[in-house]
Formats: structure tokens, sequence, C-alpha cells
């Protein structure tokens, strides 16, 4: 699984978030965080909870907003 920014890091205001989509689609957002690589590694946190409620993530980025 591939995570893209969707700024460059720490660009300007605004939070980070991590957008998941999954199979059904669905989308989820996670945060806010105080950085792009804070939001990223939050993957690892969030992706064994939505898999073990049987969704596929099939794309995710972090974003700022």
């Amino acid at each position: 699984m591939h995570t893209k920014t969707g700024n460059a890091p720490d660009a300007g205001d605004g939070d980070w978030w991590l957008e998941m989509v999954t199979d059904e689609p669905f989308l989820y957002q996670f945060g806010p965080f105080d950085s792009a690589e804070d939001a990223a590694g939050s993957v690892h946190r969030h992706a064994p909870d939505l898999a073990s409620e049987g969704w596929q993530i099939v794309g995710q980025k972090v974003h700022q907003q």
C-alpha cells in the first residue's frame, strides 16, 4: 500500500489528515495530525482496525486542510 502526500510536508496552515478508502467504498478520515509524517505513520494503527471489520483498503492519502 502506498501513501500519497497531498501537499509538501508542513507546507502551511491547517492540520494534516489521513484518508483511507475501502472496497465498499467508504472514506475514512483520521486526524488531525501535526505533520504529514505523523499522519502517514498512523496507517499502521488504523489499517488493522479496518481489516478486522472486513474492509479491504484500496487507497489512501495524506493531505492538509
